[in-house]
């Protein structure tokens, strides 16, 4: 599916690297055991497809189609002062830790979490050095699994012992070989997004697709 965009169009932006589908089924697989379990703690649950599984690197929100163009360039040259790397998934987590849980997500081990975010830190310079502000709030490294519809629920008690026995570290690890801009599109039965632009790490001008191109469905 394609999504028309016009020079004038304004797209809601943010830069991903996407989780490699058989690391996400079995991820996936985990999170589906677990639902009934966290949505009597948390309430109703909007949760991300398996196939959706991705770390944000900076949100951007709406942005020009020149804008988009920018980012993509600052993306490549983030990407080529990084090699792909391995990945592995540690543990669960909630945003905010304290106050009502409205995020729930998986986190990575650590050698990952740190090369995420030298790459997240290389983006984030490369971006201001572009005109673009800085980032609201500091990078933390997750794949967002499900965003909680009516947060009332708090890091406490039993719903903060059962995340902290939740191991995915046996689940194994995937390559993570190249960043992505991303467009996405509000709707009441969930965001839709699409790839713009895909940056193998390390690759320098190897940079492939624009503003408009793949589209898709899925939750951010």
């Amino acid at each position: 599916m394609s999504r028309p965009a016009g020079p004038g169009d304004a797209v809601r932006t943010f830069v991903a690297v996407p989780l490699d589908q058989e690391l996400g089924r079995r991820l996936g697989r985990v999170v589906a055991g677990l639902q009934a379990r966290l949505e009597g703690w948390l309430g109703p649950v909007r949760w991300v497809a398996p196939e959706q599984y991705h770390i944000t690197l900076r949100f951007l929100g709406e942005l020009s189609q020149q804008q988009v163009r920018q980012v993509a360039a600052a993306l490549q040259r983030a990407c080529g002062g990084e090699g792909p790397f391995w990945m592995g998934l540690a543990g669960l987590g909630v945003f905010p830790e304290r106050g009502p849980v409205r995020v729930l997500w998986a986190g990575v081990d650590p050698q990952s979490g740190w090369r995420l975010s030298r790459l997240a830190g290389r983006l984030e310079q490369e971006l201001q050095q572009a005109g673009f502000p800085p980032a609201d709030a500091p990078f933390v490294p997750h794949l967002t699994l499900g965003r909680v519809k009516a947060p009332r629920a708090r890091l406490a008690g039993g719903l903060a012992q059962y995340l902290a026995g939740v191991q995915l570290d046996g689940l194994g690890r995937c390559p993570v070989e190249a960043a992505v801009v991303m467009g996405s599109e509000l709707r009441p039965s969930g965001p839709r997004y699409w790839e713009l632009y895909r940056c193998p790490l390390g690759a320098g001008d190897a940079g492939t697709g624009y503003p408009g191109a793949g589209a898709g469905e899925g939750e951010r």
